[in-house]
């Protein structure tokens, strides 16, 4: 296993791996995480990321394959399981509970997810009232480490224009598009639809209860929604 100091910063690393290959959706649903998606996620320099994700593979945590990107291993797969449950179940307490906005909580959930042993967050789990998702509309994973796929889901500039939609899913991690989203009035479960997509000035603009909301076609990405007519 690797040294003990980097032990947190190994959890991390299999939790965005994880993270983002849950977050495919479409064509890409299964396949391999890439690594500008991982660099990105960190905000970390190519060199740093390829460097860790090339020693996680050497320990049997990660599948790497050059110029691809990498896989979880089963060993990886379960460690980053247990902590993605650590993590999304003190956000729905830091929200629930402790009354904390969905903005903030991300942040607070990385400092106390490494030092949460599995016996806490059983108890925790029993206390929220064993919870499916989190605030911002992510599955929570199980106590024997299982999760299953969202069905239906898509980013929302794969939605067909005018029909109804759903907001299934956001971003955990970013505060200012956390922020937006509520100052807009929109939250897990808002209807929405879409009007316009400008694909050239690199836009697309909702209706949400009458209203006009533009987003940035790169953020709206994130945001993942599933047609009213399936539900």
């Amino acid at each position: 296993m690797l040294k003990n100091e980097l032990t947190s910063t190994v959890e991390d690393y299999l939790k965005v791996i994880l993270s983002l290959e849950l977050n495919q959706s479409g064509d890409d649903a299964g396949s391999d995480v890439s690594m500008k998606m991982i660099t990105d996620s960190l905000g970390l320099k190519p060199g740093t990321v390829t460097s860790m994700i090339k020693k996680l593979s050497e320990h049997g945590l990660v599948e790497y394959k050059k110029q691809k990107g990498c896989i979880l291993t089963n060993q990886g797969r379960k460690q980053a399981l247990s902590l993605l449950r650590k993590h999304r179940l003190i956000e729905t307490f830091l929200v629930n509970s402790l009354k904390m906005d969905w903005a903030d909580v991300h942040v607070e959930a990385e400092k106390l997810e490494h030092a949460f042993s599995d016996k806490v967050i059983d108890k925790l789990d029993a206390f929220l009232g064993f919870p499916e998702r989190d605030p911002h509309g992510s599955l929570i994973p199980s106590s024997i480490g299982f999760i299953r796929k969202d069905k239906n889901l898509i980013a929302l500039p794969e939605a067909e224009i005018g029909k109804k939609l759903l907001i299934r899913t956001v971003p955990d991690h970013k505060s200012e598009f956390l922020n937006y989203l509520k100052e807009k009035g929109l939250k897990i479960s808002s209807t929405i639809q879409i009007d316009t997509i400008q694909k050239e000035a690199g836009l697309i603009i909702v209706d949400s209860s009458n209203k006009k909301i533009p987003f940035s076609i790169t953020a709206a990405m994130e945001i993942k929604v599933s047609y009213l007519s399936n539900l």
